[in-house]
């Protein structure tokens, strides 16, 4: 079993898997490079830790770091505080300039 990098104990990996994807449904614990049991790797999402959770663009095929990117998808809109990348995500995974490109083009 291994042993979560934040917490330093040791946890079941299904487990961890099965908690994290109730508490982050769009998300997979496949994507979290640390290893971290489910509960840390929720908390360092919600803390909004980089270099913890990445994702593929189904767009162009980038690969990115989660919370980097919300970071640089929100600061275009900086009249709204509530915008978030993940919102996006209704048909596809999109890093922040393909969902840029498509907001433009329903414009």
């Amino acid at each position: 079993m291994p042993i979560c990098e934040n917490c330093n104990i040791r946890f079941n990996r299904y487990e961890a898997e099965d908690f994290f994807q109730m508490e982050k449904p769009l998300l997979s614990y496949q994507n979290v490079r640390k290893h971290l049991c489910g509960e840390c790797a929720v908390n360092a999402i919600d803390n909004r830790e980089e270099d913890v959770y990445f994702e593929t663009c189904e767009k162009c095929g980038k690969e990115f770091d989660l919370i980097t990117e919300e970071s640089e998808f929100a600061s275009h809109f900086p009249w709204y505080n509530g915008t978030c990348l993940r919102d996006h995500w209704d048909e596809k995974i999109q890093c922040t300039d393909c969902a840029l490109e498509e907001l433009d083009e329903l414009e």
